[in-house]
């Protein structure tokens, strides 16, 4: 017990660094005006120009030539005569995915060599060969999702020395990237809209530095997750309980990027996920427009005072999204 104190000041102070602890009347200190002022704006660096404004005001913004339609669901249910009576492995069906994605991405081990390197400064390197390398980050990924611990079985005491070496959240956004490059040459399609929304987890592990969620009352974590429109899964993310959407959604949104790549043009989701706010820095940080708050048309438009002032601080607009997205704390990552 005598650890525990100094595992919380530990926390606590991760917090203050990280910026998840606001002192009272901190605003006091801070002046964010300098902070814009010494912002530099390149050419056609923003994503608002006022061509772009005048769209938005009009609601002629073109979105990746998105068509409505209305579609219709139908629950399947299946008989017992349908449930198999074999089941497949899994780890054989790892395997193949795994073949796949080296087959079908050449750089894939020098990729993951390149990313080890700048993780140790460039000093280790990885001490496999590309087919040692492979069995063992696919048999990692499969023991970590199925949420097993080492002494569960025998065959799990080598992944132990492994996993905590080359295995973190980097490894897992790049194989994700080469996941989604590889469905993409299967089906053809790219990835342009991403549905995002929060999920309370309830931790396997229960300890004093558990939290509870107001929300979804359960003791462990909130887990932020952004999937494709057809469900393949892109980003996954712990959060404070007391976290919204709209308080991460630039990082979400630049953590599905760096996977799926510039083609991501839309987002959408409920609630706090696409709040005015979350949709402007959503927008002015990366160019990607939230969509599903509202299904009717809106009876009020601006003001003319406010289209005037928005037209008159485009620029400061650009450099608030430039300071969004160059500067933001992660706060998914507890």
């Amino acid at each position: 017990m005598d650890i525990v104190p100094l595992l919380a000041i530990s926390r606590i102070i991760e917090y203050i660094r990280n910026g998840k602890i606001t002192f009272e009347e901190s605003y006091y200190y801070q002046d964010i005006g300098e902070r814009i002022k010494l912002i530099e704006l390149n050419e056609n660096e923003g994503y608002l120009t006022p061509e772009i404004l005048d769209q938005f005001i009009s609601g002629t913004y073109p979105i990746n030539d998105f068509q409505s339609f209305n579609s219709t669901t139908t629950e399947i249910e299946a008989s017992d005569d349908e449930i198999p009576t074999t089941w497949n492995d899994l780890s054989d069906i790892l395997n193949e995915v795994s073949i796949y994605i080296r087959n079908s991405n050449p750089t894939w081990f020098k990729e993951h060599q390149r990313l080890f390197k700048e993780q140790t400064d460039g000093l280790f390197s990885i001490e496999y060969t590309e087919d040692e390398f492979a069995d063992r980050f696919y048999n990692s990924i499969g023991f970590l999702g199925r949420n097993f611990r080492y002494r569960d079985s025998e065959e799990f005491f080598s992944l132990k020395y492994f996993i905590q070496r080359y295995v973190s959240d980097a490894t897992f956004r790049l194989e994700l990237k080469f996941l989604h490059q590889s469905i993409e040459q299967i089906t053809n399609k790219k990835i342009e809209c991403v549905v995002i929304d929060t999920m309370g987890v309830d931790a396997r592990i229960k300890s004093i530095l558990s939290t509870y969620h107001g929300r979804y009352h359960t003791i462990g974590f909130a887990d932020l997750r952004a999937v494709s429109i057809d469900m393949i899964p892109i980003y996954s993310g712990v959060c404070r309980s007391t976290d919204s959407e709209a308080m991460n959604i630039v990082e979400v949104i630049d953590e599905v990027k760096k996977i799926c790549g510039d083609g991501v043009r839309i987002y959408t989701g409920n609630g706090h996920t696409t709040t005015k706010m979350s949709a402007g820095m959503a927008f002015l940080g990366h160019g990607v427009i939230a969509g599903g708050r509202l299904h009717y048309e809106p009876k009020r438009n601006l003001e003319e005072g406010s289209i005037k002032r928005l037209k008159q601080n485009i620029e400061l607009l650009n450099k608030v999204g430039k300071l969004l997205k160059d500067e933001t704390v992660p706060r998914c990552k507890e």
